[in-house]
């Protein structure tokens, strides 16, 4: 049986979120959707990482009709970055 979750397709073991941006918004931000990935593989992190976008979307949506500037909507942290600070390998900060 195949897992299902609304907007979020799996593409090559990676969760996808994909959602069409209403056409009055596409048009002011002059791309027609939001296409970002979820990093990771398993459904049930998929599921919370899309619930978040879901509520950046919406809030980007309503941003853009009462005109208001945004923050790149392609740009979401949706995981915590893994390597943070010096690196055991060459010994300097990233």
């Amino acid at each position: 049986m195949s897992i299902r979750i609304k907007y979020a397709n799996l593409h090559h073991q990676t969760w996808i979120y994909r959602r069409t941006y209403p056409k009055d918004v596409a048009t002011m931000l002059g791309k027609a959707n939001l296409k970002q990935t979820l990093r990771t593989s398993d459904a049930s992190v998929a599921r919370k990482r899309v619930r978040e976008l879901d509520a950046k979307f919406d809030e980007w949506v309503e941003k853009v009709r009462s005109g208001a500037a945004i923050d790149n909507p392609t740009a979401v942290q949706v995981a915590p970055v893994r390597f943070q600070g010096v690196s055991p390998f060459l010994g300097t900060a990233p």
